[in-house]
């Protein structure tokens, strides 16, 4: 039985495929079946049968892709970019992260794992408790879903 708070929901911060990091509020379905919030394009929901799993931190492609970008020289990351861009359009599309990582919010940062292990739903909480109880939460119904 997940947490009220999840079914009440809250803002978290959501890395998207593009642009900056956003603040979107999210919540259950009412038959806990979907994780819904509402982003600058309207309504969106993610199936909770369709995740395999959830990663606490910030360990996805995005996550390290970023680490990995914030610690190389300007001109490195061009020929990086490029190379990424002409060897690899499935990395290329994970790297959502690039300038807005927050290594100091890794252990509140979480990710679910959907669509066969090709995508991926990153999230910051605003605090350890929220972390804690949106990752257990998620994890029970994703559990009991998979069963």
């Amino acid at each position: 039985m997940p947490s009220t708070d999840i079914k009440k929901g809250a803002q978290l911060l959501k890395y998207g495929r593009k642009g900056k990091p956003k603040f979107c509020p999210f919540r259950l379905s009412y038959d806990e079946t979907s994780l819904i919030w509402i982003s600058s394009s309207g309504n969106r929901s993610l199936k909770l049968a369709s995740v395999s799993k959830i990663i606490p931190g910030q360990r996805t492609v995005r996550f390290l892709y970023h680490i990995f970008l914030a610690s190389i020289r300007f001109s490195s990351l061009r020929k990086f970019s490029i190379f990424m861009l002409t060897s690899s359009s499935t990395l290329c599309s994970q790297t959502v992260f690039q300038w807005h990582l927050r290594p100091e919010k890794d252990y509140l940062s979480f990710s679910l794992i959907y669509n066969n292990g090709k995508r991926s739903l990153d999230l910051i909480c605003k605090d350890k408790v929220e972390a804690e109880v949106w990752i257990a939460g998620l994890k029970v119904l994703i559990s009991s879903g998979q069963d």
